[in-house]
């Protein structure tokens, strides 16, 4: 699991992944939404025939709680901005 900031989501970031090898760097591309995997290859466990399994990790938004007044001045900007709409016009 590898929790994301919104700003992290949207924009994409280089996160560090703990793997049995110690820490590893992941890039996450810009756009990815909560729930999605990423693969990183051949750094998970070691498999009968001797080659390394994959590991999976799940993207979770977190949202910043609390906000201070500037931050929350910044989200209704943006919302006020943005066109996208997550859920459908009834």
């Amino acid at each position: 699991m590898l929790d994301l900031a919104p700003w992290e989501a949207v924009l994409g970031v280089q996160a560090k992944i703990p793997t049995l090898d110690g820490l590893v760097s992941m890039r996450v591309p810009p756009g990815t939404e909560a729930g999605s995997q990423l693969r990183m290859r051949a750094l998970g466990l070691r498999q009968d025939d001797g080659t390394r399994g994959n590991i999976y990790v799940t993207m979770r938004e977190r949202t910043p709680h609390p906000v201070s007044p500037e931050e929350r001045a910044l989200w209704t900007q943006l919302a006020q901005l943005s066109t996208f709409k997550p859920r459908k016009e009834s």
